[in-house]
């Protein structure tokens, strides 16, 4: 478990908590607010972590693996302003885990997802924005296209 932190106050979220299954690799990044109490994150680990895959027996932290990461997250987090920010900033955050754990570790020769929950992945895929009769469900689909377009492009600098 570790934090990345200085990002752009986004919503009062400014630092990220990062958790790594060791044997999985399968990663958790979980929006935070600085100053934060070791009660607080307590609070938040038991929310986001133990609720899904239990207590774990050691708690190890690793700057290093983490700051690895770290460039990829500011990128993404300064690809938007404040006002698109403010709409998306979770959206991002959960699509960065989510291509984290969807991308190939040398280490486990496969995906923590695969190595977690035994199956391929499912892919995020661009939507069509015109499908809809609603405008605001076409225009968040534009959004969510252009976000992963963007996203992509960030992480291939990174």
């Amino acid at each position: 478990m570790d934090f990345i932190g200085e990002l752009p106050k986004v919503q009062g979220i400014d630092n990220i908590m990062v958790v790594v299954d060791r044997s999985t690799k399968y990663a958790h990044f979980i929006p935070v607010s600085h100053p934060y109490t070791a009660k607080d994150i307590t609070k938040v680990f038991v929310k986001e972590i133990v609720r899904l895959h239990g207590f774990p027996s050691t708690i190890v932290s690793d700057r290093e693996c983490v700051s690895q990461h770290i460039l990829v997250f500011r990128s993404l987090f300064e690809v938007y302003n404040r006002e698109t920010a403010k709409a998306v900033a979770k959206v991002v955050l959960a699509c960065v885990e989510y291509w984290y754990n969807t991308n190939y570790h040398a280490s486990l020769k496969t995906t923590p997802f695969e190595e977690l929950y035994g199956r391929v992945p499912p892919t995020l895929v661009r939507g069509d924005a015109s499908l809809s009769a609603v405008e605001v469900v076409n225009r968040l689909t534009a959004d969510r296209n252009e976000m992963l377009k963007e996203m992509q492009e960030q992480l291939l600098k990174a």
